[in-house]
């Protein structure tokens, strides 16, 4: 990057918030491995060798994943958030010589909105930092700041971060020349309502907010 660069020092504090996501993914990944297992201990198959029927089954019905985790979840967001809003606060104070209130890292859909609010969210920041911000914005391709963005709003402002079981069975029956071999591998996943896995996606995030923050710092 071109532009002056933050002493590394002086993010300290973004860097905690980075370093605390990082903890809740991987308690959360902790307490879903153990739901995931649990679920997939449930699901069984089977085949009838004399009627040549297959089936699958479970010994219970589903059980959606634990609450708890959509609180992590909603935890992580905010913590990188917070890190990218601690960025822009920095930004804004060593660029003008002054703290500058009620800044924000901004995260837009269309160029024009997000030329609207370079006075009252990045106001100080200079042109330079300007468009190194503007080039993480989602109009500018940046796709991972959208995400955040997306999982950030919902847990803020309305409810949990909604979180699905995704159930992939794979029963599979091969014949022999005297019988049939079966192979049975259950597999169950916790993913966003759009399928994305929970726990790959924020890490995914929480390596696009560490990078940001490198990208800024000095040494």
């Amino acid at each position: 990057m071109s532009t002056t660069q933050i002493p590394h020092a002086l993010l300290r504090d973004a860097y905690v918030r980075c370093e605390r996501a990082l903890e809740l993914i991987n308690e959360l990944q902790r307490l879903l491995s153990e739901y995931e297992t649990q679920e997939k201990s449930v699901v069984f198959a089977k085949l009838d060798r004399d009627s040549k029927i297959a089936t699958l089954g479970s010994t219970r019905p589903a059980i959606p994943p634990p609450t708890t985790a959509c609180v992590l979840i909603g935890e992580v967001v905010y913590n990188l958030r917070a890190a990218l809003d601690y960025l822009v606060f920095l930004l804004a104070a060593i660029d003008s010589g002054q703290l500058q209130e009620q800044t924000q890292f901004p995260i837009i859909d269309d160029e024009k909105d997000f030329s609207a609010q370079i006075k009252s969210r990045l106001k100080g920041v200079s042109s330079q930092h300007v468009a190194a911000i503007r080039s993480l914005q989602p109009f500018a391709g940046c796709a991972w700041t959208g995400e955040l963005r997306d999982l950030s709003n919902p847990d803020k402002h309305r409810h949990l971060i909604a979180v699905a079981h995704r159930a992939e069975h794979v029963f599979r029956i091969k014949r022999t020349k005297d019988d049939f071999e079966t192979q049975f591998e259950p597999n169950v996943t916790t993913t966003f309502e759009d399928k994305r896995p929970v726990v790959e996606t924020l890490r995914r995030l929480h390596s696009g907010v560490v990078k940001t923050l490198d990208d800024f710092a000095s040494a």
